[in-house]
């Protein structure tokens, strides 16, 4: 099935009315709001949660909404499905002791019955949680793991490896081991630079954007924030299909050395592009804002979910009344939870069916 999802893509990046950049990757292709299906309007639901303050990521699983934060004394919320979403418990502690949070990056399903994964970026440490006890401690924990000090972000590659990227290093993508040993290495970074003489590390910050990983096929998803660009990552191959647009832009920046290494300063009206993506059995999900991060949550503003296919072309397009920041895509029944960032923020439930 993978030597057939990268000869669909080949065949469909020969034949795009897109026009190809001068690139060094091999599959990569481009595509404009031209190309793009016409956008839906949908409208959201507001499912009026009550127990967050600023809340910053989604997990949907076994009928269970996970809600994560970073301002409360708990930065985990549960909320059980039923007819108003009732919350039934908060769990990870806000502070620096034994199995406590700091900074909740992301949340991840590792396939495990009743369980998900928080990743705390600050700590660079992952903290499992039971979805139905009344515990508000994580049952297992890999915390402080000091091979991952430099890491710039992760995700689980498996159950025993992570997909990462460095702070500061030439080599782009990381298998590493929970341990923090090397399984491979891919990818330079200076195959994504503008012009010469740029440090690797300012190219890793200008396409940062949050990984996800479908881990029964084993492929990884990463769309960026600061550029218009998707990345398809075969784990065990290697190989990488990279797609640029709807605008295909590079952001502007000049290299700043204020921290002590070398780190893009960019210019503040650039765009804030995918705020988030998700990799689902039969679709790729990708969150669009495509405006200056600043004017995120004013009026007018507000967000597209292109639905990919594996072979990278975009089939759906919605057009999301809200101003949404982050999701939690419910495949089986064909619809998303999405967080909003307003002045009250909560949480809307699409149906898409």
């Amino acid at each position: 099935m993978k030597k057939l999802f990268f000869i669909y893509f080949l065949i469909f990046n020969l034949t795009s009315c897109s026009q190809k950049a001068d690139r060094s990757f091999e599959n990569f292709t481009q595509f404009t709001w031209e190309d793009l299906p016409d956008a839906k309007e949908i409208n959201g639901e507001k499912l009026r949660l009550d127990g967050f303050l600023d809340p910053r990521g989604l997990l949907y699983k076994e009928g269970m909404l996970v809600v994560s934060e970073r301002s409360n004394e708990f930065q985990i919320h549960i909320y059980k499905e039923d007819e108003n979403f009732r919350l039934v418990n908060s769990k990870g502690y806000n502070g620096f002791g034994p199995g406590e949070l700091t900074n909740v990056r992301k949340m991840e399903d590792r396939g495990e019955p009743g369980k998900f994964w928080a990743y705390d970026l600050q700590q660079k440490s992952y903290y499992r949680f039971d979805l139905h006890d009344s515990s508000f401690l994580a049952d297992k924990e890999y915390s402080r793991l000091e091979p991952f000090y430099y890491v710039a972000d992760m995700t689980w590659a498996s159950d025993s490896t992570v997909w990462a990227n460095m702070v500061d290093h030439e080599d782009q993508y990381f298998e590493l081991s929970i341990k923090g040993d090397t399984i491979a290495t891919w990818g330079k970074w200076q195959d994504y630079a503008d012009r010469p003489g740029v440090p690797s590390s300012v190219f890793s910050s200008l396409h940062q954007g949050k990984k996800h990983v479908n881990l029964s096929k084993r492929i990884g998803v990463v769309a960026g924030s600061q550029r218009d660009y998707i990345e398809i990552v075969d784990l065990e191959t290697h190989e990488m299909i990279q797609i640029s647009g709807p605008e295909n832009s590079y952001p502007e920046y000049t290299v700043d050395y204020s921290l002590g290494y070398p780190m893009p300063n960019v210019n503040r009206n650039n765009k804030a592009f995918y705020l988030d993506s998700y990799p689902g059995d039969n679709y790729i999900y990708l969150l669009y804002f495509g405006e200056p991060g600043r004017k995120l949550g004013e009026l007018g503003y507000n967000s597209k979910l292109f639905i990919m296919s594996y072979q990278g072309i975009i089939e759906k397009v919605y057009q999301f009344k809200q101003p949404i920041i982050s999701m939690a895509i419910d495949e089986e029944n064909d619809r998303m939870f999405g967080l909003s960032y307003e002045a009250d923020p909560d949480v809307y439930l699409f149906n898409f069916k």
